[in-house]
Order: C-alpha cells, then structure tokens, then sequence
C-alpha cells in the first residue's frame, strides 16, 4: 500500500505497519475519519480495529476520538472483519468498489450507522442483523448480486435513501413498509 510514502506489504496477508501507515492512523484517531480508499489493500489493516487501543506514548491519547467515518472503497477486499463491530461510533461507512461477498453481521451493532456505502461489489445477501444499525439514513447496494433484501431492514425505520439498482431484486419485503422516512428507492 503507498499513501504518502506510507508502505504496507500484504502480498502475504502480513501487515507491516510503516511510519507513513502509522501517520494515517494517527490522523484518524486526530479527526474521527480513516481513510483507506484506493489503496489496493486485499484485508482491512487489523490494526483499525483496535486504533484507539494502541494509541503510541508520543501522542496524546485523552486528544484522540472515536472512529466515525471509515473509507474503504476502491481497493481489493474480499472481507470485513466481525471485529467491525468494535468501533460502535461509526456513522458512515464506504466500503464500494471492492469484491466483497458479504458483509460481517457486526453491521447490526453499530447502532450509530448513518450511511452504508456498498456499491460495486458482489455481494449476493445482506445480512438479517442490518436492522440493528437503527439509525440508518443511506443505504447504497446498488451493482451486487443481491436477489432480495433483509426482512430486518424494516427496523431502519429512519432510512430515507435505498439505493439498490442492477442488482438481481425481482420483489420488496412488505415489512420495508416500516420505513416511512423511504423518499428514495432505486432498484432499476
């Protein structure tokens, strides 16, 4: 991975953490946002999972904030970890153009969820366990392979933006009626 000068090699699935991955990582727990996106990473860097847990003696940990925004998109992954699910501040998510399968159930805890951006994937279901992440506003599925959506999308009763065109969607849940907040729906 290069990101001002920053080298991590993954070819084996070892992640070497450079001084420059590391700049990115204290930039992050310095304003909230990770930003990972075209990087060509093959997994997550294990490390984001746990950033405010390895905060280093040269910075001052009581400066540092929680995670809310982690993008992720236009890289090589396959995956997100279950342990997505430890950064409960998380309000947004984009984790587009990749070539995940699915997506960690974990999704369901991060009950601060504002915007799932996952777009351009291959993704062939949504997890049940979406429902939990309640406060969901934006949801973007769009160019998948889903064939249907989760019944417990219904408990995102304040999703206004569903976005789920070129996917493989053939009918609607009658529970998505819950969604009142719904003024955009895409599937063509």
């Amino acid at each position: 991975m290069r990101r001002g000068g920053a080298r991590a090699d993954m070819s084996r699935g070892i992640v070497i953490v450079t001084p420059g991955l590391d700049a990115v990582f204290k930039a992050a727990r310095a304003s909230g946002t990770l930003n990972l996106s075209g990087n060509d990473l093959k997994e997550v860097p294990p490390e984001v999972y746990s950033l405010l847990d390895d905060v280093p003696q040269t910075e001052k940990w009581w400066e540092s904030v929680e995670l809310q925004k982690v993008l992720l998109s236009q890289n090589s992954l396959t995956q997100v970890s279950e342990e997505i699910g430890r950064l409960p501040c998380l309000t947004w998510i984009d984790v587009s153009y990749n070539a995940l399968a699915r997506l960690p159930a974990a999704i369901g805890k991060l009950v601060e969820l504002k915007s799932l951006l996952a777009s351009h994937n291959k993704l062939e279901a949504l997890p049940e366990e979406i429902g939990g992440a309640t406060n969901l506003v934006k949801l973007d599925v769009s160019h998948n392979a889903l064939e249907s959506l989760p019944l417990g999308l219904a408990s995102c009763t304040l999703l206004a933006h569903l976005e789920a065109s070129a996917n493989r969607i053939v009918s609607l849940p009658a529970s998505l009626a819950a969604c009142t907040a719904l003024s955009h729906l895409n599937l063509e």
